[in-house]
C-alpha cells in the first residue's frame, strides 16, 4: 500500500495567535524600533535615513550643514569626517556642536537635493553614502 501526500493547503492563523501578533505591535518597544522613516526636517531643509540615523542637509549662509540625529535627538559628530558632493564640488565637513557637520561652499545656490554625503568614522567598516536624491525606502 502506498501513501500519497495531500497537497492541503496549511489552515489559517488561529485567533490566539492573530491577537498575540497585535499585542507585540502594541508594545512601545517595538513601536520604536518601527518608527523609523525619514526624520522630519528640523531645519527646512532635505532629509535622509542611514544606519538608523537621520540626517537632514541645509544651507546656512555661505555654509552647508548636516544635522545628524539619533530617535530625534542630536547625535556626537566628532566621530565623523568627510565630505558634500555638490555636483563637481566637494565641500569638506567638520563636526560642530549639536549634532551638526558644517563646511563651506563657493556655490552660491547650490541644490542640496541632489547633493551626496560621504562620511568616515573608525567604528565602521566603509564609508556612509548618504544620496538626498535617492528616493526613501
Amino acid at each position: 500500500m502506498t501513501t500519497t501526500r495531500s497537497s492541503r493547503v496549511p489552515p489559517p492563523p488561529t485567533l490566539p495567535a492573530l491577537l498575540a501578533g497585535l499585542a507585540l505591535l502594541a508594545c512601545p518597544w517595538t513601536q520604536d524600533a518601527l518608527a523609523h522613516g525619514l526624520p522630519r526636517p528640523v531645519h527646512g531643509g532635505s532629509t535622509a535615513t542611514q544606519l538608523d540615523l537621520g540626517f537632514e542637509i541645509f544651507r546656512r549662509g555661505g555654509e552647508i550643514v548636516v544635522y545628524v540625529t539619533d530617535h530625534d535627538s542630536p547625535f556626537a559628530t566628532d566621530v565623523f569626517s568627510g565630505h558634500v558632493e555638490l555636483g563637481r564640488e566637494l565641500v569638506a565637513l567638520r563636526p560642530a556642536p549639536g549634532g551638526l557637520l558644517v563646511g563651506t561652499t563657493t556655490s552660491k545656490r547650490p541644490d542640496l537635493r541632489r547633493s551626496v554625503v560621504v562620511l568616515k568614522a573608525r567604528v565602521l567598516p566603509a564609508p556612509l553614502r548618504i544620496d538626498f536624491a535617492a528616493p526613501p525606502p
